[in-house]
Parts: C-alpha cells; structure tokens; sequence
C-alpha cells in the first residue's frame, strides 16, 4: 500500500528518498551556446532521512555541466541521463546557497540520482565530478581552461571507481576526490 507521500506526488518512494513534483523548464535563449533553462515550477527533494531539498521557480540551471571532454566517460550530456532530475535539483540548490557549504548539496545530489535509479557506478562518477569541479560553480567562476593533468587525474579517479565499484563508501570517494581538489586547487 502507497504511502499518502507517493499518493501524492504520484512517485516512488525508494530507499533513497522521492521527488515531490514534476521538473517543469524553459529554454532561455543566449547570444552563441544556448544551454540554459529556466525552471517554471518549484519541486522538491525528499531525502531518506526526511530532508526536503526544494528547487526554486526562476533559477536558472544548466543540466549536469558536463565538460565536453568527459561526454564518452560519463553516460549522456547535461539533459540527457537518469541524473537529470537530480542535476536541475543540484543546480538550484546551488544558486540558493541552501546549505552552508556544498558538500551536504553534494550528497543530496547523489541520494537523488540514486533515488531516480541511476545505476550505482554512474552516481559515483557523477559525485566525484561534483566534488572536484563543484567548487568552481559554488564561487560562481567558470572553467574555463581544464589542464590536461586535471583531465588525467579525474580519469584515473573514474577508473578507480569502476575498478573498485560496490566496495566503495562516499566517505571513500570524498577521500579521493578531496586529495585531487587539494592538488589541483580547486576547493
């Protein structure tokens, strides 16, 4: 028997937690690349623990800002994938600042792809991706020049990850991640 939560949303309500309402989005047309929408309707986040991570009307997300170069690595491109949802939840979780710092938006990323089935090793790639490169939307910089030791290091971690798989925690990826992001400077 549903429970009142998923008779409402109409969702599935796994061990990760729900989305609560329909990610609805516009295109918004730039000058040149046009890979911005603009979310039309606010929705929410459930978390395992019972944490609402809402997504808020008018912010403006990119999808998963997948660097180019990365494309044959990670399945799909920014709006395409079983992450989809939980990267336009990331991303305006982003803009609101809503937590302190974005390693709690991190996690939430991850139970949310979890939580839309994305497969266990894809997660784990796509939260390595955010915990490396994530700093760089947090301060609201852009990347624009990716070195080619940078690339090289964040293969190595996906290699590592797909090597080790379901043995590993995120408390093990963080590990790695963080070393890289010290190395590189990308806190």
């Amino acid at each position: 028997m549903p429970s009142d939560l998923t008779e409402l949303t109409g969702g599935y309500m796994s061990r990760w937690g729900i989305f609560i309402g329909d990610v609805v989005t516009k295109w918004v047309i730039n000058e040149g690349f046009d890979r911005e929408m603009e979310l039309v309707e606010p929705f929410k986040f459930q978390d395992d623990n019972g944490k609402i991570w809402p997504a808020q009307r008018h912010h403006r997300i990119n999808g998963a800002s997948i660097p180019q170069i990365f494309w044959s690595i990670i399945p799909g491109s920014p709006f395409v994938g079983e992450y989809r949802r939980a990267a336009a939840l990331h991303d305006s979780l982003y803009i609101a600042r809503f937590e302190k710092d974005r390693a709690g938006i991190d996690r939430a990323f991850y139970k949310a792809m979890r939580a839309d089935n994305t497969e266990l090793i894809t997660a784990y790639v796509m939260y390595a991706a955010v915990r490396i490169f994530g700093g760089a939307a947090w301060n609201n910089e852009k990347i624009v020049f990716m070195s080619k030791v940078v690339e090289q290091e964040y293969r190595e971690i996906v290699t590592w990850i797909r090597n080790s798989g379901h043995q590993l925690s995120l408390e093990d990826i963080e590990s790695k991640c963080g070393e890289a992001r010290t190395q590189f400077d990308l806190e």
